[in-house]
């Protein structure tokens, strides 16, 4: 390998470098505020990242204390979902909202409720079944 000599003719001059350093430093503020605030603004614009990822079916299901066949149901009325290839996914407050906006108190429909006698049937024995041991 050769020696790296710089000829004296290509040395820059040190009040030139000087300046060129100055005309740097002035060009580096120029830009600096200007990119500064446009970055400020893009990510006041930019939306806020989910508080809760996404959900399938059954993280729905789950999430609502519903049945995956009753998150079909609301799919097929038009809660919010959106579609990843073939697989919905779902906002769980985006849901609760939408369900909220339709006057749904709760999402799973009305169950019938089960008539409870506190006092047994007169004249009738229950039997349980004994485990043997």
């Amino acid at each position: 390998m050769g020696s790296s000599h710089i000829p004296s003719s290509t040395l820059i001059p040190p009040d030139a470098l000087e300046a060129f350093g100055h005309a740097v430093a002035r060009l580096a503020a120029e830009i600096a505020a200007p990119l500064a605030v446009r970055l400020l603004q893009e990510h006041a614009a930019a939306p806020a990242a989910r508080p809760e990822p996404l959900v399938d079916v059954h993280g729905l299901a789950a999430a609502l204390g519903v049945s995956t066949t009753t998150v079909h149901r609301m799919q097929k009325q038009g809660c919010p979902v959106e579609y990843y290839g073939d697989d919905p996914r779902f906002d769980v407050a985006a849901v609760r909202a939408w369900a909220r906006a339709r006057g749904k108190a709760s999402v799973a429909p009305p169950r019938k409720a089960r008539a409870v006698r506190e006092t047994p049937i007169p004249g009738v024995t229950l039997k349980t079944r004994k485990r043997r041991v």
